[in-house]
């Protein structure tokens, strides 16, 4: 029928619209995007050649990229402009090291061996083993010394973070 090619045709536009809002914005600085003017469509050409409805979904999708952009933008910057940059187990390594001045600490990313049940797992960054020991833990039972690294590593655990999932290990020199 017309109408199911209308909206195939429509979906396809659209569709072709939003790659190439991607491929445009691809590899371009946040700052950059988020301070893309919308009258880019015109100077294009775009709005020219398209329909209102089209157009209209063009800039809500820009601006919803621009949304993320900002959001993404804005999260990165509060935990460090260089933090996205660092490996989940070296930012692991450097609170662990910062709050419990261990003798000794392992720490293994099985991330990639959970890759199965869990496809983002591939890249690393979301299953650790960590073997500590500290002085720090002098007193403490195994629940207390589990809760105080999950306390430090808060901001690394889901949902907010990547860590998944943390097999923990913890024991005083005493204990080794």
């Amino acid at each position: 029928s017309s109408s199911s090619s209308s909206s195939s045709s429509s979906f396809l536009a659209m569709q072709g619209l939003a790659a190439l809002l991607v491929k445009g914005l691809s590899g371009a600085e946040p700052e950059a995007i988020v301070s893309l003017e919308p009258s880019f469509i015109e100077m294009l050409g775009l709005k020219q050649s398209l329909t209102p409805s089209r157009n209209n979904g063009f800039l809500n999708m820009f601006l919803k990229m621009q949304k993320i952009t900002q959001e993404l933008a804005s999260s990165a910057g509060s935990a460090g402009s260089d933090a996205r940059n660092i490996p989940m187990s070296k930012k692991i390594e450097n609170a662990l090291r910062d709050n419990f001045n261990p003798s000794s600490l392992d720490i293994q990313d099985d991330s990639a061996s959970h890759a199965g049940h869990r496809p983002d797992s591939a890249d690393g960054g979301t299953h650790f083993r960590v073997e500590i020991v500290s002085d720090s833990f002098e007193g403490m039972n195994t629940i207390k010394r589990h809760k105080a690294i999950y306390g430090v590593l808060a901001d690394y655990m889901e949902p907010s973070g990547s860590i998944h999932a943390l097999s923990l290990s913890t024991k005083t020199p005493a204990e080794v």
